[in-house]
């Protein structure tokens, strides 16, 4: 855990995969979600909130291909977009599988 984290940071900055958490202070909603999307990476996030619209409200503005409200559970059955420089397209779910597929329509 890393407290008082300045979003130039390189910890906060670059795609970390493991247990590592960073605590940045913010201002408001708007200033959290600024920095939550200035970021090259947008694999998932989450948010905290006893407030269920709040929670959200910040999940429609932030650019990422998956989010928890209070909680972050992955569920290999649920699609997981890439976006930014986590990558492309999606990976698990059915929707996935679209990527693979080819349509055709045949008339006799």
């Amino acid at each position: 855990m890393f407290a008082d984290v300045d979003n130039s940071f390189v910890i906060a900055r670059e795609e970390i995969f493991g247990s590592v958490v960073t605590i940045t202070p913010y201002s408001d909603d708007e200033d959290a979600t600024r920095m939550a999307n200035d970021s090259d990476y947008g694999l998932a996030g989450t948010v905290r909130t006893a407030d269920h619209e709040r929670g959200l409200d910040v999940t429609r503005r932030v650019h990422s291909g998956s989010f928890g409200i209070n909680h972050y559970t992955y569920d290999m059955n649920s699609p997981a977009t890439m976006i930014k420089a986590t990558g492309l397209g999606l990976k698990f779910g059915p929707e996935a599988l679209a990527s693979y597929q080819r349509f055709q329509t045949v008339y006799l």
